[in-house]
């Protein structure tokens, strides 16, 4: 009984301590370099991947109606995506094989197939530029999410 009460005596210093510790106050300069510094560790340590999957449950309000959307991607580089999309007002599936990408769209039950760049990062930007499909979650798998995120026109704080 005298053990736990030390080990609980023990615990609540801890927590007294961090709960004390004042958050340090950082000039702006310093605040961009440290998120920049946080975002090349999460680009390096996400562009390492060789294989991930991710899912992403988006709600869209635009004054009239709420538009909901559940994204799944699975990914493998150099050059495998496949990704469903299903919401409100779509139900779409796309799979791209490092030749060519295959999109469904069940609800229409129509599909088409056409030829692609050898790369992911390629064929993502091949997707948005010649056919307007844009992925929200695009970014995350670029071989370097920073370089796709930090453009020259990226604005933030």
């Amino acid at each position: 009984m005298l053990s736990r009460l030390w080990i609980l005596a023990a615990a609540a210093v801890f927590v007294t301590a961090g709960c004390a510790r004042s958050a340090q106050t950082l000039t702006p300069e310093a605040a961009r370099a440290k998120g920049d510094d946080l975002l090349r560790v999460m680009s390096k340590n996400l562009g390492g991947l060789q294989t991930f999957a991710y899912s992403a449950d988006e709600v869209r309000d635009d004054g009239k109606a709420e538009r909901r959307v559940t994204r799944r991607i699975v990914m493998r580089r150099p050059s495998a995506i496949a990704f469903t999309t299903k919401g409100n007002e779509r139900d779409a599936a796309a799979w791209y094989d490092g030749k060519h990408v295959t999109l469904v769209w069940n609800r229409d039950k129509t599909w088409a197939r056409g030829p692609m760049p050898p790369t992911l990062d390629e064929a993502l930007d091949f997707l948005s530029a010649e056919y307007a499909i844009q992925m929200p979650t695009a970014d995350l798998l670029y071989s370097s999410p920073y370089d796709a995120v930090m453009t020259p026109d990226t604005v933030g704080g």
